[in-house]
């Protein structure tokens, strides 16, 4: 995301700010196991993880971003 201009409400008349640029990287990826057990005809595992260099920026003035996250998970299809 380039450079790009907002406000800053915390005064009256509300100053006009520069956000600086930034990049985010995101990763996600899933794999499908197929079992057709009698019970389990397949299962799902992903993962998923957000700003990946722990890149400060920010979309609004004034409001940081969250801290990189990793998510994981499974699904079953009965």
């Amino acid at each position: 995301m380039g450079e790009r201009d907002d406000l800053d409400f915390r005064t009256f008349p509300a100053n006009r700010v520069t956000l600086d640029e930034y990049f985010l990287v995101d990763l996600a990826t899933s794999y499908t196991f197929d079992l057709d057990d009698e019970y389990i005809k397949d299962f799902k595992i992903f993962a998923k993880v957000q700003n990946l260099f722990d890149e400060h920026y920010e979309e609004v003035f004034g409001f940081s971003p969250p801290d990189p996250s990793f998510r994981v998970g499974l699904a079953f299809k009965l």
